[in-house]
């Protein structure tokens, strides 16, 4: 863009899941387009191939989730029937009536319970401490 008798130059790695610093120089409209061209490679492309590296890096983290969510959710349908459930990664209906929830956060997965009478929550309780 064209500001104060300058021209801004602004240039970063665009990527829909990983966001890169923008870098920017400005130029003089009246300076050799050499060396604006030395000032572009030396501000802005300067970090490109590291910060392309990181965006393709990040992308395949992330389809590589995708796809263990994806394993994840198959092998728990084959014990559970699983529906959706709001706010959470997946929801699960059993066929003794007990429904809930599994979410994966920061610490792993958590899991929670609808439905269960007295011995149902002894009995699930009892199951974990086993764990």
């Amino acid at each position: 863009r064209h500001e104060k008798n300058r021209l801004v130059i602004v240039g970063s790695v665009d990527c829909y899941y990983w966001r890169s610093p923008c870098h920017k120089c400005t130029v003089s409209l009246k300076r050799n387009p050499v060396d604006i061209a030395g000032d572009i490679q030396r501000k802005i492309i300067f970090t490109a191939q590291e910060e392309i590296s990181a965006a393709q890096k990040y992308t395949e983290e992330r389809k590589n989730k995708k796809e263990h969510d994806k394993i994840v959710i198959g092998m728990l349908s084959r014990i559970v029937e699983i529906t959706p459930y709001y706010n959470y990664s997946t929801g699960f209906k059993t066929k003794n009536g007990i429904n809930g929830a599994i979410n994966e956060n920061y610490s792993g997965y958590g899991i929670k319970f609808d439905g269960l009478d007295t011995e149902q929550l002894i009995k699930i309780v009892g199951f974990l401490s086993e764990l």
